[in-house]
């Protein structure tokens, strides 16, 4: 049975090297592996490939957020790449319990040792063993939604707002998740200043 790992095109390179580490420890690693490039996908094709893929790797060496990777931990992929700098928090928040497979940024050679052992489950009927990882994967996809920002960021406003006796309401509009302030330029909490125009 072949199995899909994705890859996202930036640093190919990376993914290249990483393949051939990863052939000269086993050639099942690349033989009973499909290696996709996701790059020119319709957003149709591309959400129909994440959910059919076993591991999603990751090699870019910056990430802002991680969103594909996020979106591949909610689609059940294992997500395997570099700690890079604005990733790893969200990817690697701890190494107790992980919630992906990471290396030293740029080190393909150490994320080959790392996936390896995952190539080797899969192979062997034993991807279950990675259950633990995959659904505290999807929890932290889940927790970092837009809506959940959007539900966290009215929270800490409201908080912030009722300490203060002189802030408008909070108005909910008919848009889910989020808030208008009346007069932005108004709202202070102690010596935090809301300018105008950033809410």
């Amino acid at each position: 049975m072949t199995r899909t790992t994705t890859t996202i095109n930036r640093k190919a390179e990376h993914a290249e090297k990483l393949r051939a580490v990863l052939a000269s420890r086993n050639v099942d690693y690349l033989n009973k592996f499909k290696w996709v490039k996701l790059s020119g996908l319709s957003l149709e094709a591309y959400a129909a490939q994440i959910r059919q893929s076993a591991i999603f790797l990751s090699t870019s060496l910056a990430e802002g957020f991680p969103l594909a990777c996020l979106e591949a931990m909610a689609s059940g992929a294992l997500v395997a790449g570099y700690d890079a700098v604005g990733g790893k928090e969200v990817l690697a928040p701890d190494n107790t319990d992980p919630t992906s497979i990471m290396a030293p940024n740029g080190d393909y050679a150490s994320l080959a040792y790392r996936l390896a052992p995952v190539l080797d489950d899969l192979l062997a009927g034993n991807g279950h063993r990675w259950h633990p990882l995959l659904e505290r994967a999807r929890q932290t996809a889940l927790n970092c939604s837009p809506g959940k920002e959007n539900s966290d960021l009215i929270a800490f406003w409201r908080s912030v707002l009722r300490g203060d006796d002189d802030a408008s309401p909070v108005q909910e509009t008919s848009i889910p998740g989020r808030a208008v302030f009346p007069d932005a330029k108004a709202v202070c909490h102690g010596k935090t200043r809301i300018p105008e125009g950033c809410i």
